[in-house]
């Protein structure tokens, strides 16, 4: 690693005051390109959701109410391209090309990316959250799922984006441990699964860790910033795999 790359507080011989003047200087250049991130993120997401309300029937003038503008300013805004502009072609929103992408290393792709933060998360909370109390990282899911609503194996299996066989053996672990249970049912077929009152102890025992781990992972960054782009990248994702589970089904 060379002293460019160091954290400024172990480049050798930088003054106090110059390194404060860096860190600092290296935070307005975070957030800004975090907020021009969220930026292309909102609009990219208003310009979908006015889309679809104009393919479920709302007129121009429906949408420019929504929007705070006339209907005509809303159809000369939306109107015309894929993204609103006049010349139907996306603006240039900061997006690289597939050349650009493989000049700058797979280990800087977002995806790739992603994928390492995943690998982080999950060993992190192997270690604080998993191990100590035994649970597994279904067991865990399920535990978060159902703390906010009674779900049957199936709504857990969507939520958890588990199988349901996997749903099922934690189910099975959690009834057994005591911290879930079958739900009272109005003589539905299907079987519901909520907290016990142990489950939600350990709900509330758990929050307080939760919160002390987002505050170090964030650390200055803002939160609805942040979670405004997970929106967006956790969306675009969703959307790539109903278009690749089409396409296994079309072949």
């Amino acid at each position: 690693m060379v002293a460019s790359e160091l954290p400024t507080d172990q480049v050798p011989g930088l003054p106090a005051d110059d390194r404060g003047r860096q860190d600092a200087l290296q935070r307005v250049a975070t957030h800004t390109a975090l907020l021009r991130a969220c930026v292309a993120a909102v609009e990219s997401r208003r310009a979908t959701a006015v889309r679809e309300a104009v393919q479920l029937g709302a007129t121009w003038a429906d949408v420019g109410s929504a929007l705070g503008v006339t209907a005509q300013a809303a159809h000369k805004r939306f109107g015309r391209g894929p993204s609103g502009d006049p010349s139907g072609e996306r603006p240039d929103d900061g997006r690289q090309s597939s050349r650009q992408l493989a000049s700058i290393g797979l280990d800087r792709l977002v995806m790739v990316r992603l994928g390492r933060i995943g690998e982080l998360t999950q060993r992190s909370t192997a270690a604080a959250v998993q191990l100590p109390h035994g649970l597994r990282r279904t067991d865990l899911r399920v535990i978060r799922a159902l703390d906010d609503a009674e779900s049957t194996v199936a709504e857990l299996s969507h939520r958890c984006a588990v199988d349901k066989a996997g749903i099922s053996r934690s189910v099975q672990t959690l009834v057994e441990r005591g911290l879930i249970q079958r739900a009272a049912v109005d003589g539905g077929p299907t079987t519901r699964y909520r907290l016990t009152a142990g489950g939600s102890a350990l709900v509330d025992e758990l929050a307080p860790l939760a919160a002390a781990r987002q505050f170090a992972v964030l650390g200055d960054l803002p939160e609805e910033a942040v979670n405004l782009v997970l929106d967006a990248l956790i969306g675009n994702l969703e959307g790539l795999g109903r278009a690749e589970d089409a396409h296994r089904s079309r072949t």
